[in-house]
């Protein structure tokens, strides 16, 4: 995404992955397009980045500030909750 992709680089990381915020005459609209991240979606991202990357779930890490981050948290090696 127009954030993601850009700290993915500027950070060194392998996966990042957002919603696609909407933009039209170079402005955001609020309005998010294609799927969305959601609770669950979170979760098959980090399993589907671990697998590309060849990485056991129980070394990875994933961090989140919210309930819609419990299942990814949930599946990671180690979760970690902030602001919650």
């Amino acid at each position: 995404t127009q954030v993601t992709d850009a700290l993915r680089e500027r950070l060194g990381l392998d996966f990042a992955q957002a919603n696609t915020l909407e933009i039209v005459d170079g402005r955001l609209t609020g309005r998010v397009t294609g799927e969305i991240v959601d609770r669950a979606g979170k979760a098959r991202l980090l399993r589907r980045f671990a697998a590309e990357a060849g990485v056991p779930l129980s070394q990875t890490v994933a961090i989140g500030d919210g309930a819609n981050d419990l299942d990814m948290l949930n599946a990671a090696g180690l979760g970690v909750a902030f602001n919650a």
